[in-house]
């Protein structure tokens, strides 16, 4: 059977078909020779994703809904507390008299701050990706626009700081946020380096002093 087929391609199409072809025309030549495959670009929600996955508690993670900190039983909170799903550590709990004179409250499972725009619940501590984690069977948080933009806000605000975590990077400066987790940053001997950094959730929120790593592309 014949058929005559007219296709019509823009500058850039041709030379990405000319490619194409020749790797299979390659291919049936000589089948064990290894083909490059093409780079094809990642979506967006897959960085997006790894960097909220942060905020992701782990199974039957709990924190202080006073002061955000991870709670361990038996180190900062009694197991009797815990068990009766008052989360609160020692510190907080013989810190206030009065809990309902506590204004700020966090999210007893991620530990995150809680504001009209994302709490989940008005009676109790929970913010509302941690709350619909219970309704969808493969554990994915639904964040909202308000919450990502707060957390983009937040590593935007660290750039201009210097680094106080020990090792290579205490005394870098951070230069420029590129995207998600992705930052330049100037060491002290003046070179400027990709790092990457993971945010802070239960060491107070020491975002300069803890998380930073050299950046790594992936796979």
């Amino acid at each position: 059977m014949k058929a005559d087929v007219q296709i019509t391609l823009e500058d850039d199409e041709v030379f990405g078909v000319l490619r194409r072809l020749n790797t299979v025309l390659r291919k049936r030549e000589n089948p064990s020779t290894p083909v490059e495959s093409v780079p094809v670009e990642e979506p967006e929600e897959q960085e997006a994703a790894e960097d909220w996955e942060w905020y992701k508690p782990p199974p039957n993670q709990r924190n202080c809904t006073m002061c955000g900190i991870e709670l361990v039983r038996g180190e900062n909170i009694p197991t009797k507390r815990i068990d009766k799903r008052d989360h609160v550590c020692n510190t907080c709990n013989s810190k206030y008299n009065k809990r309902s004179e506590v204004k700020q409250r966090y999210c007893y499972r991620c530990g995150l701050s809680l504001n009209e725009s994302n709490s989940g619940s008005k009676f109790h501590c929970i913010c509302e990706g941690c709350k619909g984690v219970k309704n969808k069977p493969d554990g994915h948080v639904t964040h909202t626009a308000d919450q990502r933009t707060q957390w983009a806000r937040e590593r935007r605000e660290i750039v201009g700081e210097t680094i106080t975590q020990p090792g290579a990077f205490r005394g870098a400066l951070i230069t420029e946020h590129i995207r998600g987790t992705h930052y330049k940053v100037q060491l002290p001997s003046g070179g400027v380096i990709d790092a990457k950094h993971k945010k802070q959730k239960t060491l107070g929120g020491d975002e300069l002093g803890a998380g930073w790593s050299k950046w790594e592309k992936r796979s």
